[in-house]
């Protein structure tokens, strides 16, 4: 979308044809003015105050409590099985988002006291666009699949060092336990 596209999106109000159809001159500077105005309104109904953004967060984490214990919520959680990390971990360790359509490997220096850094990143495709190669059907297996990934892994490493890995996925997946998990079914 275009700037211009954006801001008649924004203030539907401001009637950009007419500061052009009017033929005068001057419209379209008033115009012009009203549009900032208008503009101006429209964007400050998206800034939230300190104490707006601490409610919606308590709010947020009640539905979450809600959710993971069972109550009623407008959330959709799934149990992870997992310990909170404390922040005193330490060490390098591979982290792998497993993406639709594609997937992002990092090696993350983990240094205590809630501090990292990510010293190498890398993101390949699932889907070739050169149609070389395509993991995204229902027809290729999980061992296809996952030898893929394993070989991006294997290549972006870069010495002998052995890590730990974890993992992600951007899409729901039913867990029943740390190590047994399955994709869920859309509702």
């Amino acid at each position: 979308m275009n700037f211009t596209n954006h801001i008649r999106w924004v203030v539907p109000l401001c009637h950009h044809d007419r500061c052009r159809s009017s033929g005068r001159r001057g419209a379209s500077k008033e115009y012009s003015m009203y549009c900032h105005q208008a503009i101006e309104n429209k964007l400050g109904t998206f800034i939230l105050s300190k104490s707006q953004i601490a409610n919606l967060a308590e709010c947020f984490r009640k539905s979450m409590l809600n959710r993971l214990n069972g109550s009623e919520s407008s959330l959709k959680m799934l149990p992870a099985f997992l310990d909170k990390p404390t922040g005193e971990e330490r060490g390098r360790c591979i982290a792998v988002d497993f993406g639709g359509s594609k997937i992002r490997l990092l090696i993350v220096h983990l240094k205590g006291h809630r501090e990292y850094e990510i010293t190498k990143e890398h993101t390949f495709l699932l889907k070739d666009p050169h149609n070389r190669y395509n993991f995204t059907t229902a027809s290729t297996t999980g061992s296809e699949l996952f030898a893929f990934i394993v070989s991006q892994i294997v290549d972006f490493i870069d010495d002998n060092s052995i890590y730990p890995l974890g993992h992600t996925f951007s899409f729901p997946t039913l867990q029943r336990s740390s190590n047994d998990r399955s994709p869920a079914k859309s509702r």
